[in-house]
């Protein structure tokens, strides 16, 4: 925080670090409005300690009048608005966490499987979500498209389903007030059957993100899930360059452009949810249709 505030004396100019152009890219990304009041709370909660008189916008000595504390600084007096923000932002998260733990107990008593589409930031995961389920669940290539969990359902015969659930892509050293901003979010992927683990084939970091996500997972607490790892992008690389990557990392080689692999991946979907979903027989993938 100190050499931030010193740089941007000397510039005159905003200086951010990488935690700050995370949130910035979340503020951004931000559709509906749990995910901004989640986006919020992680940008107070990160700024608060770092809070200058500078970044105030008070006068610098205030007396008691109109519930300002008698002799408060600028600095305490944004310190105590940016503390009841955030109280006020976590009644609300709390809340909206409280319904959407509604729906999950609603999904689970009528014994319909739950797939959490997990991975690093930009692997296609919307997109494999939208070719698997024929959705429109916004799906572009950038960092953190996906922040507000999207459900869709796949159905199979005698009216079995399965649920689908997109979530927000991890990252490297995400800041750890997102993590705690976004738990209500997260708690998705803790309810699911099943995690889709999906990756860029195509990335040369692809292994370290594969580790990174892995990580989180287990620092969530959600790291014995049972999981399937799903290599995405497949039709950009030889057929050479795929039979390495599955020989060293496994996973189902995919692409959710071109459709490649999908019904390879339904088998396996079909198959691994007949092994984890209280015993459920598993059968044929015959359409799907928005949640």
């Amino acid at each position: 925080p100190g050499q931030l505030r010193s740089i941007t004396r000397l510039t005159e100019l905003r200086v951010i670090d990488r935690s700050m152009l995370i949130l910035d890219i979340f503020a951004q990304r931000a559709k509906s409005s749990e995910g901004r009041l989640q986006v919020e709370l992680a940008q107070l909660q990160y700024s608060l300690p770092r809070l200058t008189e500078k970044d105030t916008g008070l006068s610098r000595l205030t007396g008691g009048i109109g519930g300002r504390g008698p002799g408060e600084t600028k600095l305490e007096i944004g310190r105590r608005r940016s503390r009841d923000r955030i109280a006020e932002l976590e009644k609300k998260i709390e809340k909206l966490a409280q319904q959407r733990g509604l729906r999950r107990e609603r999904r689970q008593s009528r014994g319909v499987p739950v797939v959490a589409i997990v991975g690093y930031t930009n692997a296609g995961k919307s997109t494999l979500l939208n070719a698997l389920t024929k959705g429109d669940v916004l799906a572009e290539s950038k960092l953190f498209a996906t922040l507000d969990p999207s459900s869709r359902r796949m159905r199979f015969p005698n009216e079995k389903e399965v649920i689908f659930i997109d979530t927000v892509g991890f990252i490297r050293e995400l800041p750890k007030e997102l993590v705690i901003a976004f738990r209500a979010t997260l708690e998705e992927v803790g309810e699911a059957d099943l995690l889709l683990h999906v990756v860029d084939a195509t990335n040369i970091e692809m292994r370290r993100q594969i580790e990174v996500v892995e990580e989180t997972l287990t620092s969530l607490g959600y790291g014995e899930k049972p999981k399937l790892l799903v290599l995405n992008k497949t039709d950009l690389l030889s057929d050479v360059e795929v039979r390495s990557l599955v020989n060293t990392v496994g996973g189902l080689p995919v692409s959710a452009v071109s459709r490649i692999g999908l019904s390879e991946l339904v088998l396996e979907l079909q198959q691994e949810l007949g092994r984890t979903f209280r015993g459920q027989d598993p059968g044929r993938f015959v359409e799907a249709t928005p949640w």
